[in-house]
Order: C-alpha cells, then sequence, then structure tokens
C-alpha cells in the first residue's frame, strides 16, 4: 500500500467524500504509486506557492510536484475549486476529485501538452474516474468524455 500524508491547513469547506480511505482505493488503483502527500491550503498559501514555483502572482486550484514517478505532493486549494465550479456549471465536489485524478496522472510523469500525450493522459484520467466512482457512485452520473476531454482538445 502507497504511503499517504494528509494535512490540511486551512478552514475552507472541502467535500464530505474526500476521505483517506477514499484517496487510498484510488492510489490502489494503479500500482505504481509509493507515495503521496496530499495538502489542503488557502488562497494565500496556494498563490505564495505559485509563485514561489510557477512563476505566477495568482493563486490556483491545485499544484502537482514530482518526487520521482509514483511519487509527489498535491497541494489543493478548496476556495479556488469551488471558485471554479460556480464559474463553469460543475459541481464543486466533481471539480475537487477531477483535480485529484488529474495530479495523480501528472505523478505517472504524464502530460497533455502536446494531442499524442494528452489523449493518452485523459485515458489514464478517465479510468481513474471510473475506478473512482466505484467508491462514489454519484459520480457516474457526470460524464467524462462530454465534461473533460474539451480540456485536452488542440492541446
Amino acid at each position: 500500500m502507497p504511503e499517504l500524508n494528509y494535512l490540511v491547513q486551512t478552514s475552507d469547506v472541502i467535500p464530505q467524500s474526500f476521505t483517506i480511505e477514499t484517496v487510498e482505493a484510488l492510489l490502489n488503483y494503479d500500482s505504481c504509486f509509493s507515495e503521496l502527500s496530499i495538502i489542503v491550503l488557502g488562497r494565500d498559501e496556494m498563490r505564495e506557492l505559485n509563485k514561489t514555483y510557477k512563476g505566477s502572482s495568482l493563486s490556483t486550484d491545485i499544484l502537482t510536484f514530482t518526487a520521482e514517478e509514483g511519487s509527489g505532493d498535491l497541494f489543493i486549494c478548496p476556495k479556488n475549486v469551488l471558485l471554479y465550479a460556480h464559474r463553469h456549471g460543475i459541481p464543486f465536489e466533481v471539480r475537487w476529485w477531477h483535480l485529484i485524478v488529474h495530479g495523480l496522472s501528472h505523478l505517472k510523469n504524464l502530460d497533455h501538452d502536446l494531442y499524442e500525450e494528452a489523449e493518452f493522459f485523459s485515458k489514464d484520467e478517465k479510468k481513474r474516474w471510473e475506478a473512482l466512482s466505484f467508491h462514489i457512485p454519484h459520480l457516474k452520473l457526470w460524464n467524462w468524455d462530454l465534461n473533460y476531454i474539451y480540456q485536452y482538445q488542440g492541446a
């Protein structure tokens, strides 16, 4: 079983479905993960991380740092996830879990910058989403192909 570290450094609301057990089940779907840290931050802390490591003065919803393939850190900001979700008409919980799934694909050293990579990246995400939907059944109502494939078209 992969080592999982979980730290919440904000009082912002997170989805009730976001539990250690659900994340562990998601990690166990792929045998390639050895260690993961998930850190939940406020907007100011996320902005500072984004400025320091990505050169952007904006706050963002998630940052992924890969230590080595299958190991790394996911930093996620609930307020920014919520803002994005509202802006795009996506349920907060759906956006939250999509970002976790997305970050895990990056931790496998997958990317989506080129079209050829984007197709494989999206397939990896979709498989993990389907595995996650086993543990959070109402996520099955969210059609992956209709709602997320657009992100990688013309990448």
